[in-house]
């Protein structure tokens, strides 16, 4: 199936939607989160909510050190309705990340050229594609996604982490910004 999400910036949060308007069963949102705040990606689907959140503030606060910032040492947790069903694991020194979700294990690699996979099994669950310019923190990822595989309100979940590891700035708001890995 492909799709769209779009992130818009709102006053104390970026909003997160499918382009489609019959999606209207999920909701979702991440804070923003400086420094010495920890970042909260959630979802609503229903009455089930499912937050991403960064576990350690001080792993945090060593990953900014300039030496140390090419390695992501934020440890991640997925939370359904306030229990623990998930923790990054993350291979040291590449864009890789893995979660493990019930009997599935999640795998979140970094291609380059904006391009980030998902499989799910070791079978390709999900594709997207984050467009290199941004409007006033406003952004579109293009996905490619298998139902079977992988549910809409992960896809939605992963996309706002893909866009916190891999595109993130705490420092500041950009009216217009170009952003592409290579």
């Amino acid at each position: 199936m492909r799709t769209s999400i779009v992130r818009e910036m709102k006053i104390n949060k970026y909003i997160y939607r499918f382009s489609e308007s019959d999606e209207s069963s999920l909701s979702a949102y991440s804070n923003h989160s400086s420094l010495f705040s920890v970042k909260k990606c959630i979802v609503i689907s229903g009455s089930d909510i499912i937050m991403l959140k960064e576990t350690s503030l001080f792993l945090k606060v060593l990953n900014a050190l300039p030496l140390l910032n090419t390695e992501t040492f934020e440890p991640f947790s997925i939370l359904k309705n306030e229990k623990v069903i998930s923790r990054s694991q993350k291979v040291f020194l590449k864009p890789n990340f893995t979660f493990n979700i019930g009997n599935k294990a999640y795998r979140i690699l970094l291609s380059g050229n904006n391009h980030i996979n998902i499989s799910v099994n070791n079978l390709p669950a999900a594709n997207y594609y984050r467009e290199t310019m941004s409007y006033a923190e406003k952004c579109t990822y293009e996905v490619d996604f298998d139902c079977g595989l992988i549910s809409r309100k992960y896809v939605l979940l992963f996309c706002m982490f893909i866009d916190y590891v891999f595109f993130r700035n705490h420092t500041s708001f950009s009216g217009i910004k170009y952003e592409k890995w290579f």
